[in-house]
């Protein structure tokens, strides 16, 4: 898991994702840009192997990409712990393994119907981007970043969130998850 911890880290303090999907914006949807955000939002390990696959990061040789995709399905394959959390008033949170950090975002570009939902981000010092387009959150990594490829990322229920933070704080003996972000069980 120490291994996920540090892949984790250089993916969100060096960038991170963006996300893809059907649904409209949140202006054609008649839905708040932010509430489109509000809730946790969980690494989707398919979706980014499929875009490493189709699209393998400049340089990367066949071992490294095939290393790294050993890496997500280890640790988003399955029951992971590791989650992003966007709450209101442009709050970031990234927990992980009973442990987190705290950051901020904010909405740059609400796009019109059809366009992605776009957002700017800080967490620990280092800024990157995100967009929202359908049920997808897409985190981009900052220019210069070690990390050139995008992670998408599923929003996921507060029940199911809080499962996955009491189950990492219980492997790391770490204090409780908080409170859900939007009342939703």
């Amino acid at each position: 898991m120490k291994k996920m911890v540090a892949l984790l880290s250089c993916l969100v303090l060096n960038g991170c994702g963006e996300k893809k999907g059907a649904e409209d914006s949140s202006a054609a949807a008649g839905v708040s840009p932010e509430s489109q955000l509000v809730g946790f939002w969980l690494p989707n390990a398919d979706k980014i192997i499929e875009a490493l696959e189709e699209s393998p990061p400049e340089g990367t040789s066949a071992e490294d990409l095939e290393e790294l995709i050993a890496e997500i399905k280890e640790a988003w394959g399955t029951d992971s712990g590791i989650l992003f959390q966007l709450a209101e008033e442009g709050v970031l949170k990234l927990h992980y393994d009973g442990g987190g950090e705290t950051g901020s975002y904010s909405i740059v570009e609400e796009g019109k119907k059809g366009d992605p939902l776009k957002i700017d981000a800080e967490l620990d010092s280092e800024k990157f981007s995100m967009s929202l387009q359908g049920g997808t959150l897409a985190i981009n990594p900052p220019e210069g970043a070690g990390v050139n490829f995008v992670v998408f990322a599923d929003r996921i229920t507060d029940a199911e969130a809080q499962r996955r933070l009491a189950q990492g704080a219980d492997a790391e003996g770490a204090p409780e998850p908080e409170e859900p972000a939007n009342g939703d069980e």
